[in-house]
């Protein structure tokens, strides 16, 4: 069994590092491109449903041999100020501002509280030539 030297390891670990980071930098791109061609299927395929509609729209059709046309409705409200109160509903979301406990941990004003823990985290940087 072979020992690594300190300079041996961290040249292995920081080739993983680059190797790592390259590999997904790559994967982020064919996501991003493969996101790309996605949209532009969705948008021709919304093309193509749409002349659909217009033809048995145009023609009179519900119904063919290979095809049927139905409706949903939706509801619009482009004026909530407008709408009567017995049909508005309220929704009121809770949430700790860590900004705010942050800041006060930090100037010592939270001192002895343990409703909230901080959680330390690392930032690794190559410098120079690695």
């Amino acid at each position: 069994m072979t020992t690594l030297t300190i300079q041996e390891e961290e040249n292995m670990l920081i080739d993983k590092l680059q190797s790592a980071r390259h590999a997904l930098e790559m994967h982020k791109k064919a996501v991003s491109s493969m996101r790309f061609e996605q949209n532009a299927l969705e948008k021709q395929l919304e093309e193509i449903e749409q002349s659909c509609i217009d033809y048995m729209t145009g023609n009179g059709l519900v119904e063919t041999e290979r095809l049927r046309l139905g409706t949903s409705a939706s509801v619009d409200v482009p004026d909530v100020d407008a709408v009567p109160e017995q049909f508005i509903r309220e929704k009121i979301t809770r949430e700790p501002n860590k900004i705010l406990i942050s800041e006060a941990h930090k100037s010592g004003k939270l001192s002895g509280a343990n409703w909230y823990t901080i959680k330390q985290s690392y930032k690794l940087t190559l410098k120079g030539n690695a």
